[in-house]
């Protein structure tokens, strides 16, 4: 069964006012991207890699492919404007025979080989999964004219989810089919929107996605 990821870097990380594409922010002195490649060699369930990097950042991305010697990394190509438009760019160039496809956030260094693996064999089954963990805080929705408490949401039923998700090939193909002007925050949606079960698997509170500057302090914390 062949499996290839499709990973997301093409962010330019304006939150982190670092001056490049968020990818390539070091991190222990290594680009946030080459944290999850390190774990898509490892993975037996890997086929290869396909990356969505910013409009003319190419080399750089693949100086450091050479750099750490991926071998997986089939492809490098220039993402879209939305991450959607990155995600479609990266399923296009794909392989014919792919038959599930894995797409991460780069700017989630901390995947491991084992949430992977389980997220993987619960796509198999169920056609689609994604990675999630239980929210921790209490969630209320809000008049937004108004500020004033409308309804507060059930802890227990409500999940924050994360990547990697991942699909049947042909199930994401459709739904990015039907993409129109949307602009979805992730693929799920757009599975769901098809009237497909999206199979949820325990995330990791570790699988931090790097936004703020804050969270490049904690994850250098998580890699002493």
């Amino acid at each position: 069964m062949k499996i290839q990821v499709l990973l997301a870097a093409a962010g330019l990380g304006t939150r982190l006012k670092a001056g490049q594409a968020k990818a390539l922010i070091p991190l222990k002195g290594k680009p946030l991207f080459c944290y999850s490649l390190e774990i898509f060699e490892k993975s037996n369930l890997i086929e290869s890699v396909i990356i969505m990097v910013p409009q003319g950042e190419k080399e750089p991305f693949q100086e450091e492919v050479d750099k750490h010697g991926f071998k997986k990394v089939k492809e490098i190509v220039a993402g879209g404007e939305r991450r959607c438009d990155s995600v479609l760019t990266g399923l296009q160039n794909s392989d014919d025979d792919t038959e599930f496809v894995v797409i991460h956030d780069a700017a989630r260094p901390f995947i491991t080989e084992d949430l992977l693996s389980k997220v993987i064999i619960a796509a198999q089954e169920n056609k689609a999964a994604i990675a999630a963990v239980k929210v921790k805080p209490t969630i209320k929705i809000i008049d937004l004219k108004t500020n004033m408490v409308q309804k507060t949401l059930d802890r227990e039923s409500l999940r924050e989810v994360q990547t990697p998700q991942v699909f049947e090939k042909e199930i994401l193909a459709k739904a990015y089919e039907r993409l129109g002007d949307k602009t979805p925050t992730d693929d799920a949606a757009l599975a769901e929107a098809l009237g497909v079960g999206v199979k949820v698997v325990d995330g990791d509170y570790c699988n931090i996605k790097i936004t703020t500057p804050e969270d490049i302090v904690f994850a250098q914390g998580l890699l002493k």
